[in-house]
């Protein structure tokens, strides 16, 4: 019983292999700037609002410059406020025309904030 006993003690204990840990993952990361942009992006269209194609090409542009996404939701707060104004006045379009039109809106033009007409008009 003795050598029995002494036999197993010394064999040698088996390990089991873990996976290496290398540089890159085999599980996707998770992207939240990209979630929050998908999420503003639907919110975007859901609204009938004047300009929402500008709107959506802005958050693109700061979401393709890594901005955080804290940033794009307070851009995307300050643009609706912004187009909910201009509907409320009567905005329909964010034609350029349109905008020269309205003694209101002169100052926008000036500034470069409107350049061009949307096909959307």
């Amino acid at each position: 019983m003795a050598l029995e006993i002494f036999s197993k003690e010394t064999e040698a204990p088996q390990f089991q292999s873990t996976p290496a840990r290398g540089v890159f993952p085999f599980r996707q990361l998770r992207n939240p700037a990209k979630e929050v942009f998908e999420k503003l992006s639907l919110k975007l269209t859901e609204l009938a609002l004047p300009g929402i194609g500008h709107a959506e090409q802005y958050l693109f542009h700061l979401y393709s410059r890594n901005r955080r996404p804290n940033t794009l939701e307070l851009n995307y707060t300050s643009i609706r406020f912004f187009l909910e104004f201009l509907k409320a006045n009567g905005i329909t379009c964010m034609e350029t025309d349109a905008l020269s039109r309205n003694n209101n809106f002169k100052s926008l033009r000036k500034t470069g904030f409107v350049t061009y007409s949307s096909p959307e008009c």
